[in-house]
């Protein structure tokens, strides 16, 4: 039996699953670590819990799974993108990671717009445009406002590129994951140096940027006796973004396979044989998990978060909540009944807004409403909004042939059969929830050669639990509501930015 392991450094926590040569899940582990909040809009974690998570949830799956170390082939490694970890010379972590969330830096997303002159200037540089969420802003607010820790810098690295030094040693991550810092040209698989110049970043504090299943190292005796595992020499790859790698996992490597995903946030993936770019800047554009494709997404900041926001706010007690959701679900519930719209706000916005002003609001209540239509109204918000990206990419010709879904929110089925009446498209529900760590662990077997291809990873993993089809009739009052709902948006804008400034002269 041949082994192969992913590691995935997620916001909460690292999870490491394993698979064999035979596409069997022999076992998986998880372990949390806290975030900080040590002043408003920043998020920050501390890579050395990272670190220790990872071993205790490594030695617990090899341990508890009875895995025979020299059975295991490969390590593949994903993880959230963008969060800017800083190593000084001594090989050590400066500061706490800035994660990608923290929002602390909007003044230096405006500068970067400023040095690109115009927003077309920096996507033809970069594919992407700027926005707090990437490494850029987060490595100049460094600069800015600690200049005694960013002169420390010897090397920045993702999350999951901190794992592998620790690793292996190396200082290196890949072009996915890379594609997510502003400061690589995506269309050529390369770190930008127009963009380097233009921020006056030293190229030399970047790792090496390599294609997914390139090996980047190999586990280290220290790191072996650190572990009490005798995995010295052990090769490990460059892995991918999450995003990529969830991608992969789901079998979202063909032109026209489009992907949803219904976490926390709400997630609309293709991927492309060529670099396809949105110049208005609505939807990322980063390299691929395989060679000579690309991926395109556009992010909902709140997905699956809005109901459960919903239900612990208002319904906290009821164990039975999101059953009693189906149990009451019809179809053509608003049929001659006016219901109500919700816009899904609630930590600011991405795709297509790009307002981190933004909030979330119900429109249109009636004494008649009662909690159900508040809830399938939460649901509705959430599937308009990704309409939203699904028409971005209509717009830019990308082929819709088959769209698969997954994600804790896709186990409601009232919430698929809503998403599939405003989408106007049948949606597969996949049996895997892996996710990005089976993404990681599928690359590692083709780097060694042991899985033949990615379709043929692909198969045993994502066999479609059913088929929703939707529904004529449901999809024209629909295609009536969502013009409502983006109007909704525009005449609200302003409301959001005064609201935004009221906060901001309260808490000063």
């Amino acid at each position: 039996m041949k082994v192969f392991i992913g590691i995935d450094i997620g916001t909460s926590s690292v999870k490491i699953i394993a698979i064999n040569d035979s596409l069997e899940l022999l076992g998986e582990a998880s372990f949390n670590y806290p975030t900080y909040y040590p002043s408003p809009l920043a998020t920050e974690q501390d890579p050395d819990e990272w670190w220790s998570a990872t071993k205790e949830a490594l030695i617990s799956l090899i341990n508890e799974n009875k895995i025979p170390v020299k059975s295991i082939q490969a390590f593949g490694l994903t993880g959230q993108m963008h969060s800017l970890v800083a190593i000084d010379r001594f090989n050590q972590v400066i500061r706490k990671a800035i994660l990608w969330n923290d929002q602390r830096s909007d003044h230096q997303t405006q500068v970067i717009n400023q040095l690109a002159k115009s927003p077309v200037n920096l996507i033809d540089m970069v594919a992407n445009r700027s926005i707090t969420g990437f490494t850029l802003s987060k490595l100049l607010w460094l600069k800015d406002n600690e200049p005694v820790n960013y002169a420390k810098i010897y090397k920045i690295l993702l999350p999951k590129d901190e794992i592998r030094r620790r690793l292996t040693g190396s200082f290196a991550t890949d072009v996915s994951d890379a594609s997510g810092t502003l400061l690589f040209d995506v269309a050529k698989r390369q770190w930008s140096l127009p963009m380097l110049e233009l921020m006056q970043i030293d190229p030399n504090i970047l790792p090496q940027a390599f294609e997914s299943t390139q090996i980047t190292g190999y586990i280290t005796k220290s790191t072996s006796t650190e572990l009490g595992l005798d995995l010295t020499g052990i090769p490990v790859i460059a892995g991918a973004g999450d995003c990529i790698a969830a991608a992969i996992g789901l079998g979202i490597t063909k032109p026209g396979v489009l992907g949803v995903s219904l976490g926390t946030s709400g997630i609309l993936m293709a991927n492309s044989n060529q670099c396809l770019i949105d110049y208005d800047g609505r939807l990322h554009s980063f390299c691929h998990g395989l060679k000579d494709k690309w991926h395109l997404m556009g992010v909902n900041l709140t997905g699956g978060g809005a109901l459960k926001w919903f239900k612990d706010a208002f319904y906290s007690q009821d164990d039975n909540f999101y059953e009693n959701l189906n149990l009451s679900f019809k179809r053509d519930r608003f049929q001659n009944k006016p219901q109500p719209f919700f816009l899904p706000y609630l930590s600011g916005e991405r795709t297509p807004h790009f307002n981190a002003n933004a909030t979330g609001c119900f429109i249109g209540l009636k004494p008649e409403h009662n909690h159900q239509n508040l809830a399938y109204a939460v649901m509705e918000g959430v599937a308009f909004n990704l309409k939203q990206t699904l028409e971005i990419m209509y717009a830019l010709n990308i082929p819709v042939d088959t769209i698969k879904v997954t994600g804790g929110g896709t186990r409601n089925q009232a919430w698929l059969h809503i998403l599939s009446d405003i989408l106007g498209c049948n949606l597969i529900r996949l049996k895997s929830e892996q996710g990005p760590a089976l993404g990681v662990s599928l690359l590692a077997g083709l780097a060694t050669g042991d899985f033949k291809d990615i379709d043929h990873c692909q198969s045993d993993f994502n066999n479609s639990t059913d088929e929703i089809e939707f529904n004529v009739a449901n999809r024209q009052y629909y295609n009536k509501a969502y013009s409502v709902y983006r109007q909704l948006y525009d005449d609200l804008r302003d409301s959001f930015n005064k609201i935004a400034n009221l906060y901001i002269h309260t808490i000063n």
